[in-house]
């Protein structure tokens, strides 16, 4: 019974499905559970300016946990029917990419 059992392509493709839904399970919670950066303490990496090089936002960067924070240094409405996206260039890569919109807040 039990080596009939073993064999059966039915019980290992359940018992696939049961660790893959734990593995992701488990996966979302470490996420969810980790602290968010303090990114007071981080320091500023870029300022990003508008066409008449008033500053905008400060953009800080936290490396260990793989977030950046774009604060707002002067609130200003974007034009009608848009908005401010942040867009990240690689250096080994010839063009960017979006990575965040930029409300007229802080953004995380």
């Amino acid at each position: 019974m039990f080596g009939k059992l073993w064999d059966s392509v039915l019980l290992w493709r359940w018992v696939a499905v049961v660790l893959a839904t734990l593995s992701l399970a488990l996966l979302v919670a470490a996420m969810i559970a980790r602290e968010p950066p303090d990114f007071s303490a981080m320091p500023v990496i870029a300022i990003v300016r508008d066409s008449e090089q008033h500053p905008v936002w400060a953009i800080r960067l936290a490396r260990a946990a793989h977030q950046i924070a774009a604060d707002s240094l002067r609130p200003q409405s974007p034009p009608a029917d848009h908005v401010y996206q942040l867009w990240l260039l690689a250096s080994d890569v010839a063009t960017p990419h979006p990575s965040a919109y930029c409300p007229n807040r802080s953004v995380r």
